[in-house]
């Protein structure tokens, strides 16, 4: 993983484009670091027929919408992908980070990150792009945190009384009672697993092991020929030197 190089990226590989590029508010109290154990997949159920320079205002009006009427610390999901194949930093507090969203319910929000397709996959087809660029996010993360993808882990169960057992890549629906992330990006969501598994053995493959450098080689100490320090030739014996008569007690 490389460190991001510009205000304008919140990370450079993958590239996910930062809350400055697209005019992020600040949240409105710190953030709550959690743990990452899988993904849930999500549309923003708005329209399909943006272009590319209208992205940033999208995301102003989802967190505002998110922030004001919904009264949440923030835009809920932690990283967002447009239909032009752009990974956006959602959520704020650094996106390598296990950073607690708001996109589910209840504890489902400590355990997953939120990953949000931006449109309405209800009623049309994600593009390629869009599905790589979320596998690649996904594997990424995982990576990170040390999920495997076709792993499972738990949440809430969802104000519906959805399923508390969940895949480590999950969508909306498997909690509760919605559509979401619409029906055309659900089934994908097997070629969106194979795909992560593929980028974690491709494009973020395990760090190799730091092998402990080897111990010096033991140097033989040098032959002596004497007592070290000591001149053999002129040695004081010690019936010589403890001689009872030359001591004074």
């Amino acid at each position: 993983t490389t460190a991001a190089a510009s205000t304008d990226f919140a990370w450079n590989d993958p590239q996910i484009r930062s809350r400055t590029l697209w005019g992020a508010a600040p949240p409105k109290y710190a953030y709550t670091t959690a743990k990452v154990t899988g993904v849930m997949i999500h549309n923003t159920a708005g329209t399909n027929s943006y272009t590319a320079e209208q992205v940033p205002q999208i995301l102003r009006d989802i967190q505002a919408y998110h922030q004001n009427v919904r009264g949440w610390n923030d835009i809920a999901y932690n990283i967002l992908v447009d239909k032009y194949g752009r990974a956006w930093e959602g959520r704020g507090g650094g996106v390598n980070k296990a950073i607690q969203g708001g996109h589910a319910w209840g504890v489902t929000n400590e355990r997953v990150f939120g990953l949000s397709f931006m449109g309405n996959f209800d009623t049309a087809a994600p593009s390629s792009t869009m599905l790589d660029t979320a596998a690649r996010v996904i594997a990424w993360k995982f990576r990170i945190h040390g999920v495997d993808p076709n792993s499972q882990t738990w949440g809430s169960g969802g104000q519906d009384g959805g399923s508390t057992v969940l895949n480590a890549i999950s969508g909306h629906r498997d909690e509760n009672a919605t559509a979401c992330p619409g029906q055309y990006v659900y089934a994908k969501f097997a070629s969106i697993r194979a795909a992560v598994t593929t980028h974690l053995v491709t494009s973020y493959p395990p760090s190799p092991p730091v092998t402990p450098p080897s111990p010096p080689t033991p140097v033989a100490p040098p032959a002596l020929t004497g007592l070290e320090g000591y001149d053999p030739g002129n040695l004081i014996t010690d019936t010589a030197f403890y001689n009872s008569s030359t001591l004074s007690l």
